[in-house]
């Protein structure tokens, strides 16, 4: 399991946040697949997400903007992460907006 925390970026009424990535559990690029993150408050967003089949592998992942009424991304967030992921337990990533 994966916590992420997402800080630095206020959003706008009717937006949401969502984390996209390469694993399946990430939506596989797909934004119509990704989850959705939580709203905590001022400019603070955090997700927990169960990987089960890329468990042990790396992934690719960033962070993106979306109308709640909607998948289109408002906007993307440019950095792009990498991260190995732990075979077994968890681990919480909490990540600025703007930095790697």
């Amino acid at each position: 399991m994966v916590k992420f925390q997402i800080n630095d970026y206020v959003t706008r009424p009717g937006e949401v946040m969502a984390v996209c990535g390469s694993a399946p559990e990430l939506g596989a690029w797909d934004v119509d697949r990704c989850p959705h993150l939580e709203y905590i408050n001022g400019d603070v967003w955090f997700a927990e997400v169960g990987f089960d089949e890329s468990a042990g592998r790396p992934i690719r992942f960033k962070f993106v903007v979306l109308r709640s009424s909607g998948q289109e991304p408002v906007y993307e967030n440019l950095v792009c992460r990498t991260f190995l992921l732990p075979g077994s337990g968890s681990v919480k990533l909490d990540l600025d907006w703007d930095r790697h």
